[in-house]
């Protein structure tokens, strides 16, 4: 996820702050890595540059021919995400 908000990530979970006002993000499923963040700045001296901007991202190893599934929230501060999104198959 791109954004220009101060990111603080502990785990699964993260606080994204922008202009006095905060959401937590939350990554469930399978195996999730940490979540991670990563200047959002490209590979090549053409890519157009993103100041401010941060990747948040997480990794995951899956083996072939296994599946996994993740849910990925984002709620404002003090709340609380609903988690019971089915997956994609079932839209």
């Amino acid at each position: 996820m791109l954004t220009y908000a101060q990111v603080q990530p502990t785990g699964h979970t993260a606080r994204l702050t922008r202009n006095g006002k905060s959401v937590t993000l939350h990554v469930t499923g399978q195996d999730t890595g940490d979540l991670k963040v990563n200047p959002a700045k490209g590979p090549n001296d053409y890519d157009a540059p993103n100041p401010g901007a941060s990747l948040v991202t997480f990794e995951v190893n899956v083996p072939a021919g296994e599946s996994r599934a993740w849910t990925v929230s984002i709620a404002p501060e003090g709340k609380t995400a609903a988690h019971d999104t089915e997956p994609l198959e079932r839209w």
